[in-house]
């Protein structure tokens, strides 16, 4: 399956996967427990559901695809 370029927030990932591992880490954090296959999943199905614009995730988490994002934001690309 190819790989969904994605930005959260003002970070930008090269997959939803990656994008997930950083969710999941912040939000263990905050004390939550989420797991990373479900947010990947949730991530990947909700591009073509929200017909491909913009949403928040546990409110706390503006999600995009990382085409929309600045040039300034490249620098934060995880590889």
């Amino acid at each position: 399956m190819k790989a969904i370029p994605i930005q959260v927030n003002e970070l930008a990932f090269v997959s939803t996967r990656e994008a997930a591992r950083y969710i999941v880490g912040e939000e263990l954090l905050l004390g939550y427990e989420r797991k990373e296959n479900t947010i990947a999943k949730e991530l990947k199905r909700c591009f073509p559901k929200n017909g491909e614009h913009s949403w928040e995730m546990y409110g706390r988490w503006l999600v995009r695809h990382a085409s929309a994002t600045s040039e300034a934001s490249e620098d934060h690309i995880n590889v």
